[in-house]
């Protein structure tokens, strides 16, 4: 196949994102990225209000616009968790098959789990060794067991951060009822996870994919100077990242410099959720990785195979 350049757009349920690239012998080169925060999983996953409608339908002629100026010869656009379940996506729908003349591809939980797992597997290093792949949304949460390269095991669970902040509204200082309570919820959703890991001897590292887990890094310290970087954060330095937010206000929060003033709402949950699989499911894992990889990169790999 000849060189050409590829438009993905990920139509996820708190961020669309825009990802334009080469493709040349199954190699991909990055020309172009762009993350707009639309928040569709606001009020619980079954309905979109008609504010963030309006709001979506300027994000995607924006990215049409852009998508035209690179001279993009295949879009594929991908809807995921709030896609599948808001009762008025077909709005959606219709606005871009009309601004990308495409149709959006909705997939189901499973595919989307396999999607992340292509992204992720663009990296060598996890090809070896048994790992968690952990893939927070606002719709939904994937996690995906690999072993030495393989998956062995995955699930979307309706985990999102967007859904569960509709069921625990903790906006913080969270007290330890409201923890408490938001964990014994997931503990009694994600119940065959945390059977399957039992049955697996060692988990050497926890992938988080995107999303949330930049936000860790970037409150870590820790730099990420390049889209193509696998970084490690270590539980020690997530547990003062963790402590830091669950005990700030909304206000403390929107004063942190290296938070984005569109995650300050929602980061307690994410951080409520990421330390119950860490304390909880897999206590013993002290890496964290985090990949800049997800469902857009592996919507690649599969337009590369």
């Amino acid at each position: 196949m000849p060189p050409y350049t590829a438009a993905i757009v990920d139509l996820g349920s708190n961020t669309f994102h825009l990802i334009i690239v080469d493709i040349s012998n199954n190699r991909f080169s990055t020309k172009y990225r762009e993350r707009q925060y639309t928040f569709l999983s606001e009020g619980g996953g079954k309905f979109i209000n008609s504010e963030r409608l309006d709001h979506c339908v300027h994000v995607i002629r924006s990215f049409s616009d852009t998508i035209a100026n690179y001279k993009v010869s295949t879009t594929r656009v991908i809807g995921t968790a709030m896609l599948r379940n808001a009762k008025n996506r077909q709005h959606i729908v219709e606005v871009v098959r009309k601004h990308l003349n495409v149709d959006v591809e909705i997939i189901d939980g499973i595919k989307e789990a396999d999607y992340i797992y292509k992204g992720i597997m663009l990296f060598d290093q996890f090809r070896h060794g048994t790992h968690l792949i952990m893939d927070i949304g606002g719709g939904s949460t994937e996690f995906i067991i690999i072993k030495d390269g393989e998956k062995i095991w995955s699930k979307s669970y309706p985990l999102g951060i967007g859904v569960l902040y509709s069921l625990f509204p903790i906006d913080g200082p969270a007290s330890e009822d409201q923890i408490s309570s938001l964990k014994a919820y997931l503990s009694s959703q994600l119940y065959d996870l945390r059977k399957k890991l039992n049955t697996i001897k060692t988990i050497d590292s926890i992938i988080g994919s995107s999303g949330s887990f930049e936000v860790f890094l970037s409150l870590s310290g820790n730099q990420h100077n390049d889209e193509d970087e696998v970084v490690i954060i270590d539980t020690t330095t997530f547990d003062k990242v963790y402590d830091s937010i669950i005990h700030s206000s909304i206000t403390d929060r929107s004063e942190m410099p290296n938070l984005p003033q569109e995650r300050t709402k929602l980061i307690v949950i994410a951080m409520i959720l990421s330390n119950f699989v860490f304390k909880d499911l897999i206590p013993s894992v002290s890496i964290i990785h985090f990949c800049p990889y997800s469902l857009k990169e592996g919507v690649i790999s599969e337009m590369m195979a």
